[in-house]
């Protein structure tokens, strides 16, 4: 399931454990299990997974698991790294540059995601209307230019922890991001998994994160100013950060009182400049969406953002 309004998103799926009386179908709710819903989907006890579990991915056994269960798409769906600026470690932008540069997204699609996931090079979502290819300029991977840019931070002291919820399929890639952290910058990195996305959740919501955390977005309507005033604008609805530039801010201003859509655009565009010069945030991957259905339901479709569409799903 993906929560609406919330920058860290646990993209994953629900499971039901009661069976309804005949012929009902099976209300989703959550799992506090990836892998315990993935195997009620393959047994027929599920009717519906949002994301199959990482573990899955391997080899297309999802796809041999579930044969013409198996449903993919690409969702306007971003998973990112937040950072908590209220931390006074990360202040400085040429750290959050070096930390940015440093990870070798492509490695971590290719073994981790089995290239079932794209490494992001734009603040949006491809699919935003009035997004700009390859907008983000510290997505890049360059260990070189990453040491640079730490050097001239004045190099990190300590541990960096990068926190993710332990409760659904983050744990191996954050794993891999801490390593090629580890490996390219020499910082004393590694991953820590919360409990539940609950206790996840209330940390970022009270400011108390401690390092940096795992986050997505998911579009809420689609144009590119969704990926900019709820995120980067200060006091946005999902700035769970606490990040703050005035030249973002009157860049959006300027765009969402533009009196035209490509003038919005433009602003929009200025602003994230502004945006990848500052690195409030460090965008990971863009989500495809591998989802699953059970054998009693047919016709199934997801909406533009991956949910189910209910309207669309019969018994047979």
């Amino acid at each position: 399931a993906v929560m609406r309004g919330k920058l860290a998103r646990p993209v994953r799926g629900g499971v039901a454990r009661k069976r309804p009386p005949q012929g009902a179908p099976r209300r989703a709710a959550y799992s506090t299990e990836d892998t315990a819903a993935y195997n009620d989907l393959v047994s027929g006890t599920l009717d519906f997974q949002q994301q199959v579990p990482v573990s899955s991915l391997a080899g297309d056994k999802w796809k041999a698991d579930l044969g013409d269960r198996a449903i993919e798409a690409q969702i306007p769906v971003m998973q990112i790294l937040g950072i908590p600026f209220y931390d006074k470690r990360f202040t400085n932008v040429n750290l959050r540059k070096a930390i940015s540069l440093s990870i070798n997204r492509a490695e971590i699609a290719e073994k981790i995601f089995f290239n079932t996931r794209k490494p992001a090079t734009s603040w949006s979502s491809p699919l935003a209307p009035g997004h700009t290819d390859n907008d983000c300029t510290v997505c890049k991977f360059d260990p070189a230019a990453a040491k640079a840019a730490l050097q001239e931070a004045g190099g990190f002291t300590g541990e960096l922890v990068l926190y993710y919820n332990a409760d659904a399929s983050h744990k191996e890639w954050m794993e891999a991001t801490a390593q090629s952290i580890k490996t390219n910058l020499g910082i004393n990195a590694r991953a820590e998994g919360m409990p539940t996305f609950a206790v996840f959740r209330q940390q970022i919501n009270d400011h108390r994160m401690t390092g940096i955390y795992r986050a997505g977005w998911q579009q809420d309507y689609p144009d590119v100013e969704n990926w900019i005033g709820p995120l980067y604008v200060t006091g946005g609805s999902s700035n769970d950060g606490l990040f703050t530039n005035a030249d973002v801010d009157k860049n959006y201003k300027d765009g969402t009182a533009a009196p035209s859509v490509e003038a919005a655009h433009a602003k929009f565009a200025e602003a994230t400049k502004v945006i990848d010069q500052q690195v409030p945030a460090i965008p990971m991957f863009e989500v495809t969406q591998q989802s699953g259905v059970s054998d009693r339901v047919t016709g199934v479709k997801t909406t533009n953002v991956g949910e189910i569409d209910l309207s669309s799903v019969q018994l047979k």
